[in-house]
């Protein structure tokens, strides 16, 4: 139990009492007590600590003074130079910048409007920063998906018509990756499908797989080739494959019509007859980098998320009160 107007400090733990906590600038509260700061204070004044410091500083400014030097000499090298050791560093931490540009929301947006631009979409001045907010902190309109570590992104549920606030919606990485660029209509009633195929919620709509001529035994080896693939399968092995139905909707080959492919169900394995499967080419598209077992169960999470209606209703009703 804590006593009445006592606060425990940060650093060392104790219970003190709250003129304890009065910081330098008139008014302010801290979070350490005084005598934690004075004894910081008094370790700082240290000499060694002092040497150690104005070592720092001396090294911050023979640093910053070389840099300059350098671009005085020649700004061009310099600079090329500069975007070479940027570049180096970016590709060395990618996990680390994906993390931190999914969970700031000035970089995430940033980055979307960004993209936005070099497809040529306008903006609409209604998607303001504070709206683009309740998209992005909203559940996934697809598959209800949100959470604490990482924003949700924003998703044209026509990816014909341009950035408009009604034709916006909150999408998760997974379901904005699986949507490509389908109608919301046409890729939630293919979700169904293949969640109706494995027994599960949905409804079967095999008009929306469309027929695709495929491609022969020598293009797929030559484009796994080109993309350094494993590529073990033989002819034989390819016919039978792709000769059966699609793993994900059963799409079957009609002749003249349609043709299946081969679709690799784990993405980081190559062309090996445990990881090929025929694979209709709309089902192909949707999922992209995932692998088998992901993109059933995504497509059975879409199907089971029922409240669609709702989902996009609670993000009006967040946005006319801003």
């Amino acid at each position: 139990m804590t006593e009445k107007n006592k606060i425990q400090c940060t650093n060392c733990k104790c219970w003190r009492d709250s003129t304890y906590y009065i910081g330098k600038k008139q008014g302010t509260t801290v979070k350490c007590c005084m005598k934690c700061r004075e004894k910081d204070a008094r370790q700082k004044q240290k000499p060694e600590i002092i040497e150690k410091r104005n070592a720092r500083q001396n090294e911050k400014k023979y640093y910053i003074e070389f840099r300059r030097k350098k671009r005085t000499e020649n700004e061009e090298e310099f600079l090329k130079n500069n975007a070479v050791s940027a570049k180096n560093w970016r590709n060395n931490n990618l996990e680390h910048l994906s993390k931190y540009r999914t969970k700031n929301f000035n970089i995430r947006l940033s980055s979307i409007k960004q993209q936005a631009a070099k497809k040529g979409y306008t903006w609409d001045e209604l998607l303001t920063n504070k709206v683009c907010e309740t998209f992005m902190t909203s559940p996934c309109f697809y598959c209800n998906f949100l959470s604490e570590e990482t924003l949700n992104g924003i998703d044209r549920m026509d990816s014909a018509v341009h950035y408009k606030l009604s034709n916006c919606v909150s999408c998760c990485k997974v379901c904005n990756f699986m949507k490509t660029s389908l109608d919301v209509n046409t890729f939630i009633k293919k979700c169904k499908h293949i969640s109706k195929y494995y027994n599960d919620n949905g409804e079967y709509y095999p008009e929306l797989f469309q027929n695709y001529k495929g491609t022969n035994y020598n293009s797929y080896k030559y484009r796994a080739n080109k993309r350094i693939l494993l590529f073990e399968l033989t002819l034989e092995e390819f016919t039978n494959i792709r000769n059966n139905p699609c793993l994900y909707c059963g799409k079957e080959n009609k002749e003249k019509t349609h043709q299946n492919g081969i679709d690799r169900k784990n993405n980081t394995v190559g062309y090996t007859i445990e990881n090929s499967v025929a694979c209709c080419g709309g089902c192909n598209y949707m999922k992209g980098e995932l692998n088998n077992i992901e993109f059933i169960e995504q497509c059975k999470k879409i199907a089971n998320y029922k409240n669609n209606c709702g989902a996009i209703e609670d993000i009006i009703e967040k946005l006319e009160s801003l």
